[in-house]
């Protein structure tokens, strides 16, 4: 007999709030089904990526009879600069990294938290340590991505293959291959690939190898994304749990990429506001808190270097005055034409929801859960699925929209900024790629519930066919994976592939320039030297990251010197080699010249921001700046003012003796400036050492 309460009906099913996704779970949840997954082959897509993050290191090692210095100088990525800086914080150091007579003074502007882990392994391992990092890293982004990837709404087989096509970066090299197939295609219309001409719409401008930016910093970009995108989708007031992640995340990626930390900062207060609305308007205290207490926790040093750090050195990096009456938006109409596609996008993810909503509802049983764990059926659940899709597709929309208006945001609340080129090549790029992938995921959840509604079921693959389709993609991106590892091992120029006169030496330059890392390891001579000056970044970033030395002509990026001191340093490096005046008055208008030893950014001149008036320039000058695109990174140019004082400088420090005995140790002279009649003060130094490329030289006893 049954009991009463057994008789009555099941109450309706409630309407839910509007559900996460279509997964459910914490993070902690979705963290160990990425990382402890339940189908163990799984597996084999997180060795992919560790096989290809170990690719160069192993190559390299089995290849090249190079020592792990020159390795770690070849790493695929660029911006060896950092690696000085990590030698230097391995040593608990937090000021000048590389000079020879400041070492360790005053306070770094480098990105000495993000540097870290890095800095922690080579303490612990030596140059190894960098292979160590590299993996460590590789594996992390990977997770991170497939843990946003099934956030967005993918299953845990489909995250971890996109992941892993992202990781290795095969995804990216494949859709290179269209987009240049595609370059060549509008090429008959006078276009080119470019975000000032017609943008890569095609290309993912995700993951890559350069320190800190976005190797590291693409972790907490991720990671961060996902915890917005959960918040989007709740109703509930934000905990403050989730408030002191969001805290921690922002607070490390504003030391290593602080233009995504603008976007996301926009997109932050948009998930709140939005928050907020069904919260009756109540301002989420708790969230705030916990925010507030994790970029305390990892961002005091940063705040610290802000205010003690020279204020020449943050003009060197870059940063500089822009006028808050003149709104600067992003250049060109590549970022218009991102955000257009877009919009259209969302339009057509939006009507062929409404279309759904519209039309019959569904015969059979379906069933979803919410973000609060509410499992509904019917069609309340058919809804809460086709709002899935809308409320997605607008945060895609907003992920671009606030990557489009980070810059001009910035410049009006601040007045000021740093290389914000940074905003138009590489922000918006990467926000809109994360937004294509969520738009397609979101379409394809659409096309794929239509299909459910109108009976169609799913095709089982057997599984062998299933076997072979993954293996295939396994070993697709593996060999996709190490043709940039491949590429850096054979490559036999200049490690950085940018405007050096190093490139002369073409193939010659990489074994000359073993044989000098050798040099400095072997010869008894050159490794009790202590200090050193050299014009060539390359042996400079060698010898002060590897072989402990210190630079007396230190790059201009990190260092804590003023620029009185550095233009002091050039001016005594100058004499060394015996420049006349009129050599060093063409020297110092060279742009390698002003990127490494005179000013770094310091002498910018584009469209957006120019170091001096107008009329301190040539008017050629003037002339190329208007022919080039507006925001154009790194074109430096020396005003005339500033040339007038220099060389005056100069002519005034030949005249005055110089105090030898802060000299350093070794010179190193490239066989360029022999050519040129350059040489070194043989009263000074003597020869002990060249080859076709270095030569180096040692002080002199002094009687």
């Amino acid at each position: 007999m049954k009991r009463r309460s057994e008789s009555r009906p099941a109450p309706p099913p409630q309407r839910a709030p509007e559900p996460a996704q279509d997964t459910d779970g914490s993070f902690k949840a979705d963290f160990r089904e990425i990382v402890v997954p339940a189908n163990k082959w799984h597996y084999a897509f997180h060795g992919v990526v560790i096989a290809v993050a170990l690719a160069y290191w192993i190559g390299s090692l089995i290849f090249l009879k190079a020592s792990w210095a020159e390795i770690v100088m070849y790493r695929p990525g660029g911006d060896n600069q950092v690696w000085p800086v990590i030698t230097a914080l391995s040593h608990f150091n937090f000021g000048d990294p590389t000079d020879a007579l400041n070492y360790g003074q005053g306070i770094g502007g480098f990105h000495a938290v993000i540097l870290l882990p890095y800095a922690m392994a080579y303490a612990v391992f030596g140059a190894p340590g960098y292979m160590i990092a590299d993996t460590i890293l590789s594996w992390c982004s990977f997770v991170a991505a497939a843990m946003l990837f099934r956030r967005w709404g993918l299953s845990p087989l489909s995250s971890v293959v996109l992941s892993a096509g992202l990781g290795t970066l095969g995804l990216q090299a494949v859709l290179q291959k269209v987009s240049v197939a595609f370059s060549k295609l509008i090429g008959l219309f006078g276009l080119g690939i470019a975000e000032w001409d017609f943008p890569e719409l095609i290309n993912l401008s995700i993951g890559g190898k350069r320190l800190p930016r976005p190797f590291a910093t693409e972790i907490f970009l991720m990671l961060i994304l996902y915890f917005f995108v959960r918040q989007w989708q709740d109703r509930r007031a934000p905990t403050i749990k989730r408030g002191l992640a969001v805290g921690v995340l922002m607070g490390l990626l504003m030391q290593g990429d602080p233009y995504s930390f603008a976007a996301l900062g926009l997109l932050g207060l948009i998930v709140l506001a939005r928050t907020m609305s069904f919260q009756k308007w109540k301002v989420p205290w708790r969230f705030g808190a916990g925010a507030l207490i994790g970029v305390t926790l990892v961002g005091w040093y940063f705040v610290v270097q802000l205010l003690g750090q020279n204020s020449d050195s943050a003009v060197r990096f870059g940063l500089a005055p822009y006028p808050r009456s003149n709104i600067l938006p992003l250049p060109h109409y590549g970022p218009w034409l991102r955000l257009w596609l877009i919009t259209c996008f969302v339009i057509v993810i939006r009507v062929l929801v409404h279309r759904r909503q519209m039309g019959p509802k569904p015969s059979g049983v379906i069933s979803h859960r919410d973000s609060s764990g509410t499992v509904v059926t019917g069609v309340p659940a058919w809804t809460a699925i086709l709002r899935v899709n809308t409320s997605l597709a607008f945060f895609a929309l907003a992920m671009v929209t606030c990557a489009w208006l980070a810059q001009p945001v910035q410049l009006l609340l601040l007045g000021k900024g740093a290389q914000i080129y940074h905003y138009f090549l590489y922000t918006l790029p990467t926000f809109y790629s994360f937004a294509v992938i969520l738009l397609l995921i979101r379409l394809f959840k659409v096309l794929h519930l239509s299909a459910q509604h109108a009976g169609e079921t799913r095709p089982v693959w057997p599984r062998g066919v299933a076997g072979v389709l993954g293996g295939s993609s396994l070993a697709l991106m593996l060999i996709l994976g190490i043709e940039e590892p491949t590429d850096a091992i054979r490559h036999l120029g200049v490690s950085r592939r940018d405007g050096s006169p190093w490139i002369a030496f073409g193939d010659d330059y990489r074994p000359h320039f073993r044989a000098l890392d050798k040099e400095f390891r072997e010869n008894p001579v050159l490794k009790d030297t202590r200090t050193f000056a050299a014009l060539c970044q390359e042996a400079n970033f060698l010898l002060t990251a590897f072989h402990e030395k210190r630079a007396y002509l230190p790059d201009n990026g990190f260092t804590t010197l003023s620029d009185a001191e550095l233009e002091h340093r050039l001016f005594e490096v100058a004499k060394i080699f015996q420049i006349t005046p009129d050599a060093f008055g063409s020297m110092i208008q060279d742009w390698y010249t002003m990127n490494y030893w005179l000013g770094c950014a310091k002498y910018w001149c584009a469209s957006d921001y120019k170091f001096a008036p107008d009329d301190d320039y040539p008017p050629q000058y003037l002339e190329a700046v208007r022919q080039m695109h507006r925001q154009s990174a790194f074109n430096l140019v020396l005003p005339k003012s500033e040339f007038t004082r220099l060389t005056a400088a100069y002519d005034a420090a030949l005249a005055r003796p110089s105090d030898t005995d802060q000299y350093p140790d070794a010179v190193i002279q490239s066989t360029l400036l022999k050519e040129q009649g350059i040489t070194v003060d043989e009263t000074l130094y003597r020869e002990i050492y060249t080859n076709l490329v270095f030569s180096v030289y040692t002080k002199i006893p002094r009687p």
